[in-house]
């Protein structure tokens, strides 16, 4: 044991995701007894050819430019490793738990609808196996609300904005606006602020912008804040440890693949906006969010602004598509969704503070929405559940 007591984290320490990772990483591994004998050795990407000289006992594989050459010939020797970052260099690696990053692009697109946009756009880079994926998603959920996804015709790949493709600031500029603009990742996002304000365009008013990762940097400086999609970097450190365990100890992990659900999305200045151009909308809107928890009352916010059902209804219909009755109805399944991905909290908890009157209307909600019972959802998306 002396000679194979390392675990080996490989991950670019400059990129917000693997720091997160690694960190949740040392909490496990700290708390589990079974794990304490274990030292912990962390390479960067560029040194991760070390690999064969660290007398591993297992590896956890976080992105790479290109696959370290000796990394195949360890792995048929037995070398247990679990990739947690779904690289395009490491697809043939067996073992992996990753973000669900379809949910991810749909997250987000939920993100802006809920919002009235009606104009969405997507940038990211090319030749990123988990952008693609949030573009499959982003782009799926554009779709299914009848709308068209604008995206920059040319790949972006990894420049900041005073490097991007000649004429795509004038394309930005020549879309309907206000326009929520999706970038694969906070980096992107941030240098999107900063192109934003170079080419004279307001965010969030002209452009609403959102990222990936809730990066600890980006996130808080102040061009304006950053919204971003929430990781759960910690249930993934657990369930790529969970499953290096398993393939030390000479055991099969039961799943192969582990996708982890997205957690929330945290909103900031960026695109804290309701885009509609209808002022009623917005108001309505704005108390749907606000009474959410309590309930949405149609009756009641109809009351309070002043206007008849059907004038509310056809106002909706115009600016959005929906009825307020279907929109307080997504609004609340979201709602649940997020609760029922993200936490333990006992089902009639989160039946009312996603505005339902009882766990049976919660259930009732989700079989005619999303085709299973909150319980089949929980357990198909919320890995705090299994134990680890």
């Amino acid at each position: 044991m002396a000679t194979r007591s390392l675990i080996t984290f490989v991950g670019d320490l400059s990129v917000y995701y693997d720091r997160a990772v690694l960190l949740a990483v040392v909490r496990r591994l700290e708390s589990d007894p079974g794990l304490k004998h274990y030292a912990l050795c962390h390479l960067q990407p560029w040194d991760a050819e070390q690999i064969v000289s660290t007398s591993s006992a297992g590896v956890l594989m976080g992105s790479l430019p290109r696959e370290p050459k000796p990394l195949r010939s360890l792995v048929a020797d037995g070398l247990p490793v679990v990739d947690f970052s779904g690289s395009m260099a490491l697809l043939w690696i067996k073992y992996c738990v990753r973000a669900d990053d379809e949910a991810v692009g749909r997250l987000a697109a939920n993100h802006f609808l809920a919002r009235g946009f009606r104009c969405l756009a997507l940038l990211d880079h090319g030749g990123h196996l988990g952008m693609t994926r949030r573009r499959t998603g982003f782009n799926a959920a554009v779709t299914e609300a009848k709308l068209i996804l604008r995206q920059f015709p040319d790949t972006l790949e990894r420049s900041p904005w005073r490097f991007w493709p000649t004429g795509m600031l004038r394309w930005l500029q020549s879309q309907k606006q206000p326009i929520g603009v999706f970038c694969g990742n906070d980096i992107r996002a941030y240098t999107l602020i900063i192109a934003c304000r170079q080419a004279g365009l307001k965010v969030p008013e002209d452009v609403a912008v959102l990222g990936v990762d809730d990066d600890d940097v980006y996130s808080r400086l102040p061009q304006p804040r950053l919204s971003s999609v929430r990781l759960q970097t910690r249930l993934i450190a657990d369930h790529a440890v969970s499953m290096l365990a398993e393939l030390m100890a000479g055991r099969k992990p039961a799943q192969a693949e582990v996708l982890v659900p997205p957690g929330e999305v945290i909103t900031r200045a960026s695109s804290d906006l309701l885009a509609t151009q209808d002022e009623l909308v917005r108001r309505a809107l704005q108390e749907m969010l606000a009474n959410l928890e309590p309930g949405i009352n149609i009756k009641s916010i109809v009351n309070k602004l002043g206007v008849s059902r059907p004038t509310l209804e056809k106002r909706f219909a115009a600016a959005l598509g929906r009825t307020p009755a279907m929109e307080a109805r997504r609004l609340q399944v979201e709602r649940a969704k997020v609760l029922l991905a993200t936490t333990n909290l006992p089902i009639s908890q989160v039946a009312f503070k996603s505005g339902y009157s009882s766990p049976q209307q919660l259930s009732s909600a989700f079989t005619r929405d999303v085709h299973m019972t909150p319980r089949q959802y929980r357990s198909r998306h919320n890995l705090r559940e299994i134990e680890c």
